[in-house]
């Protein structure tokens, strides 16, 4: 999931989504695909840049969307809420450097990260908010023991103190965080004591939990590797990815992604097969791998693998089987995440080398007891604020 960027507070504007693209299936569901899922102005920016069009992240049970999008004119990424055709912008208000809103429950509370005023780039540290829009309410998580570093790189940029992604319908919120050394753990914990005894720690029994050096277009960087939780279900079940160092068996060690979903301690693994393929064989040194960004109450998993090829593909994982998912007329797809009723959302480049966001709705209806689940929330102000630490 490559997200990295500083957000800023902009107007309201209209959602600009092409009509239903096409009636698909599957892995044996009927989708209505939407695309393109385009934040209005956003910019279009070449996959081999270094900013991203429009993504979307996160999506509850009421079809409610959040996720981010490139200024074109400052090349910052701003956060948004989308419902029913309307994209309304999103900031936490400490994001000094930005912030990037990655998930939303069923009673409306946004969790993500923000990039406080730290130079160069702004330390991330993770939040739940509430009331989208030019002042929502919003309390600070920063996991225990994190130590903050602007030098080192992680799945969402350097700087990396904490990330909150995935948040469920109890308050209970995923995410990962820099502990001491550079590399990622995993955790869980109630948004509202992190600090608690709610705090658990997540580090995969075979994630390499270290720092490499990597070679990129704009010179070397340390990349740090962990241990990443992107999402956590009513259930209690999480979803996330590991760091492993592997062999091509020529005195290459290669950094390679494996998913999982973690069932209250218990984890299984998820490698799309071959997806370390394009980094054993040459194809692509900065390869993949496996990566899991969420998983439903059903169990459903999704994400992105890169193929032999070093092409990425949307998937999904139900039922201990495997479904490969293209975007028409695409070079690369991700998913990003699955509700409950199967919905998706995702990303795709073009033919052209441009980034936008879908999403695709599932053919099973509603349930009322979201519906009333979303009412209960306004009635009942369930949302507490926490004085900011």
């Amino acid at each position: 999931m490559p997200i990295a960027k500083p957000v800023r507070f902009l107007t309201i504007l209209l959602l600009a989504v092409a009509p239903c693209l096409a009636d698909v299936t599957f892995a044996g569901s009927d989708y209505q695909l939407h695309g393109q899922f385009d934040y209005p102005g956003s910019a279009l920016i070449n996959a081999t840049g270094t900013d991203f069009g429009t993504i979307p992240l996160g999506i509850n049970n009421l079809r409610q969307v959040v996720g981010i999008w490139t200024d074109p004119g400052t090349g910052a990424t701003n956060g948004y809420f989308w419902q029913n055709g309307t994209f309304t912008p999103f900031n936490d208000p400490l994001g000094a450097n930005g912030t990037g809103p990655g998930g939303i429950n069923d009673f409306g509370q946004i969790s993500g990260t923000y990039f406080d005023a730290s130079p160069p780039f702004g330390n991330q540290h993770g939040f739940v908010c509430t009331n989208p829009g030019p002042s929502p309410t919003c309390i600070t998580i920063d996991a225990p023991g994190t130590q903050p570093t602007s030098t080192t790189f992680f799945e969402f940029g350097p700087g990396l103190g904490t990330t909150v992604l995935g948040i469920n319908n109890s308050g209970t919120v995923a995410g990962m965080y820099n502990p001491v050394g550079n590399y990622t753990n995993g955790f869980t914990c109630q948004a509202t004591n992190c600090s608690g005894p709610s705090f658990t720690s997540v580090s995969n029994m075979n994630a390499s939990n270290t720092d490499i050096t990597v070679q990129t277009q704009f010179g070397p960087i340390q990349e740090g590797l962990g241990t990443e939780l992107f999402g956590v279900r009513n259930n209690g079940v999480a979803a996330g990815s590991y760091y492993q160092l592997e062999s091509d068996g020529m005195g290459h060690n290669f950094p390679i992604l494996h998913g999982f979903i973690l069932d209250h301690g218990t984890p299984t693994e998820i490698f799309f097969p071959g997806s370390d393929q394009a980094c054993l064989n040459g194809n692509d040194p900065f390869c993949l791998g496996t990566q899991v960004s969420s998983v439903n109450d059903s169990g459903e998993a999704v994400g992105v693998y890169e193929d032999a090829n070093g092409l990425l593909h949307g998937f999904a994982y139900k039922n201990g089987n495997y479904y490969s998912f293209d975007f028409p007329n695409a070079l690369f797809t991700e998913f990003h995440e699955i509700n409950d009723r199967g919905d998706l959302t995702g990303g795709y480049v073009d033919l052209h080398g441009n980034e936008h966001g879908f999403v695709a709705f599932s053919s099973v209806p509603e349930p009322s007891t979201w519906s009333l689940a979303a009412i209960g929330l306004v009635a009942l102000g369930v949302f507490r604020k926490r004085r900011r630490s």
